[in-house]
C-alpha cells in the first residue's frame, strides 16, 4: 500500500493533496496567462475539468505516482497548482502555474523547490526517489524561466521542436533546466 500523499512546506508556501472544495477556486484563478503558456483555450478549465484533473491526480498518486499533482496553499489561501510527471525511470518533469493575483511573490520558486526536493528524496526517506527533475519552458516565458533557477535549475541547453507538434502549435524550442539529486543542496 502507498502511503498517503504528504504535505510538503517551507514554512510559507504548503503543498498539499488537491480537495473537492477547491474546484471554485482554481476555475476562478485561471486566466489568459496560464492559457497562453499552457496552449489551451481561456475557457477550458471549467469546474468538470478541474473536477476530473483532481481525480486524475488522486488515482496517479495511489496507482504508481506517475503524475503527483498538489495544491500551493499561502495563509490558507489556494494560490496555484504545482506537480512532477515521470518521464522516464528516475526523472520527473515540474510544471507550476500559479493563479491571478497571487504571481511575482515567490510562491512559484518555493513550490517548484519544495516538489524538486521531495522528487529527488529517496523513496526509502518518503520521496519520489529520482535522480532527475526538468523543465521545459519556453525561451520568452522569462518569469518562468526565473522560477526554474531560482528553485535550483540549471538551464542545460535548448530544445527545438517541428512547429505544431509541442503543446502550442507555435512553438518551435523549450529552454531545458534540471537539478540532479547529486547537485549541491539549495540555499535560502
Amino acid at each position: 500500500m502507498i502511503d498517503p500523499q504528504p504535505v510538503l512546506t517551507d514554512g510559507d508556501v504548503t503543498l498539499r493533496p488537491w480537495r473537492d472544495d477547491d474546484v471554485a477556486v482554481a476555475v476562478a484563478g485561471h486566466d489568459e496567462l496560464i492559457a497562453h503558456w499552457f496552449g489551451w483555450a481561456v475557457d477550458a478549465v471549467t469546474e468538470e475539468t478541474q473536477r476530473r484533473a483532481i481525480a486524475d491526480w488522486r488515482a496517479s498518486y495511489d496507482d504508481d505516482r506517475a503524475v503527483v499533482g498538489f495544491a500551493v496553499e499561502v495563509d490558507q489561501r489556494l494560490v496555484g497548482t504545482v506537480d512532477v510527471r515521470r518521464r522516464d525511470d528516475g526523472v520527473g518533469e515540474l510544471s507550476w502555474a500559479l493563479f491571478k493575483g497571487s504571481r511575482g511573490q515567490g510562491y512559484a520558486t518555493r513550490a517548484a523547490r519544495l516538489l524538486a526536493d521531495y522528487a529527488l528524496t529517496p523513496t526509502d526517506e518518503g520521496g519520489l526517489g529520482y535522480w532527475r527533475v526538468e523543465a521545459k519552458v519556453e525561451p520568452d516565458n522569462t518569469a518562468s524561466l526565473r522560477v526554474a533557477t531560482r528553485s535550483g535549475m540549471r538551464r542545460e541547453g535548448v530544445r527545438r521542436v517541428e512547429p505544431g507538434t509541442s503543446d502550442r502549435s507555435d512553438t518551435t524550442a523549450y529552454v531545458i533546466l534540471a537539478r540532479l539529486a547529486s547537485d549541491p543542496p539549495i540555499s535560502e
